[in-house]
């Protein structure tokens, strides 16, 4: 007798993958941290976390496991998993990626990987280590001038997850280290957000990313991020979402 698989609804998967999800967004004293993940089908292959490593360290991380489906969806928890699991043995973003890496790697099969930003806030120095693997590139939002000012950080670097085995992925992963201002947001997003296409077939793009960004500096995170993902919607119109959209936004507060 043939053997058949079991047929999860994806309504009951969703519900699976949003308890992985952070409920509450852990800050240390004078910071705030905000997410939001929306799905371009029932289930995401996107996820975003944050954890405490110790009183002084927060971890931060947003990733983008390639295709859709069910099986995407739980190659991103198991990610998920190793990566908290990995985290705590490391002092460096890099060599965190760099272990996660060695897990993955058999698991992954050959055309599927994970692109991913690592990264690690001290609080008591306000310094954020990061480290990018094949990941958009993100951006630091200041306010410590009229008008707001954008930088992308494009130093840190590296290869998507699951790609390779490990000798090469080490060789290429450059993490960096920036110093956070009061005021000073952090942008991280997946691609599916400045990918999103309107009718006429145009993205939402970088710029109009930065746009957003700049114009509503001022909101405090959960309604710059809901402001972000409404003008995202706005350009998409009657369109369908063709991918995973995630934003994980990180603060340093003026007080």
């Amino acid at each position: 007798m043939k053997e058949t698989k079991p047929d999860y609804p994806p309504s009951t998967v969703r519900e699976i993958q949003e308890i992985l999800l952070p409920h509450h967004h852990p800050a240390p004293r004078g910071y705030s941290i905000f997410g939001r993940n929306l799905p371009a089908q029932e289930i995401s292959g996107d996820y975003f976390d944050i954890f405490t490593l110790s009183p002084q360290r927060t971890a931060i991380t947003i990733a983008d496991v390639s295709g859709k489906g069910i099986s995407t969806s739980l190659l991103m928890a198991t990610c998920r998993s190793a990566l908290r699991s990995c985290a705590p043995l490391h002092s460096s973003t890099k060599e965190t990626l760099c272990h996660l890496n060695r897990l993955l790697y058999p698991d992954i099969k050959e055309g599927t990987f994970i692109t991913m930003i690592y990264a690690i806030l001290d609080s008591s120095t306000h310094t954020l280590e990061i480290s990018r693997a094949g990941h958009e590139i993100p951006l630091l939002l200041s306010t410590q001038h009229s008008p707001p000012h954008l930088t992308s950080i494009k130093e840190s670097r590296g290869l998507a997850l699951g790609l390779d085995s490990g000798e090469t992925f080490d060789a290429l992963l450059t993490p960096t280290t920036i110093h956070l201002q009061p005021g000073d947001t952090f942008v991280a997003f997946t691609d599916g957000l400045n990918e999103a296409f309107n009718p006429h077939q145009e993205q939402f793009g970088l710029t109009r990313l930065k746009e957003a960004l700049i114009t509503h500096a001022s909101a405090d995170l959960e309604k710059l991020c809901s402001l972000i993902l409404h003008a995202v919607k706005n350009h998409v119109s009657t369109t369908s979402f063709h991918d995973d959209i995630t934003l994980l936004l990180l603060r340093r507060e003026l007080n």
